[in-house]
């Protein structure tokens, strides 16, 4: 009886472990359809209820490819220019794709798909800067210029368009302590 009931658990934990991981599947797929048909808009929210069950979920959460598909799904949302999507994706769904490509990176700087996510959260942290800065949210800017240049050290290779950018952002912020601070890197 016992047995029958250890065996009961293991089956059931191991069902809903695959089920969680085909969530990532899921979005993959949807993901898809969505870049063969732009005009597919239901597929794309498929891919974001997928993978935003699959990201918070705990078998899933920790993998760098929920992370990176979350990224992929996020910056379709963006790039469809789609102002009813970016609104359904929380209103600034590039900042979502740099975080979760961010996050990939990191959890796994070895992952398959790692160059991929450092370089587009690169680009998406500093495409946020340069949108904040023209919107004359300085604060905003040196924030996300810096994210790029800490992002960037962690591989080593410093970004001089990030230290340069952070320094103008933090010196129109009137953040001179840190303007400086990036001046002299």
């Amino acid at each position: 009886m016992k047995n029958r009931i250890m065996l009961s658990v293991m089956l059931l934990g191991s069902t809903l472990l695959t089920a969680q991981q085909s969530k990532v599947v899921s979005a993959i797929n949807a993901l898809g359809y969505y870049q063969k048909d732009k005009s597919d808009v239901e597929s794309i929210q498929k891919a974001k209820g997928f993978i935003d069950e699959a990201s918070v979920t705990e078998s899933t959460s920790g993998k760098p490819k929920t992370w990176w598909v979350r990224g992929n799904v996020y910056l379709s949302f963006y790039e469809s220019k789609n102002a009813e999507l970016i609104a359904q994706a929380g209103g600034n769904p590039l900042r979502v794709a740099a975080e979760s490509y961010e996050k990939a990176y990191t959890l796994d700087a070895k992952y398959e798909n790692a160059e991929e996510c450092y370089q587009k959260a690169i680009i998406a942290y500093k495409n946020l800067g340069i949108i904040a800065f023209n919107e004359k949210n300085y604060a905003g800017a040196t924030e996300l210029f810096e994210k790029v240049v800490l992002l960037s050290a962690k591989k080593g290779t410093p970004d001089k368009d990030g230290i340069t950018n952070t320094a103008v952002a933090a010196m129109n912020a009137g953040n001179h302590d840190k303007a400086i601070e990036y001046y002299s890197k």
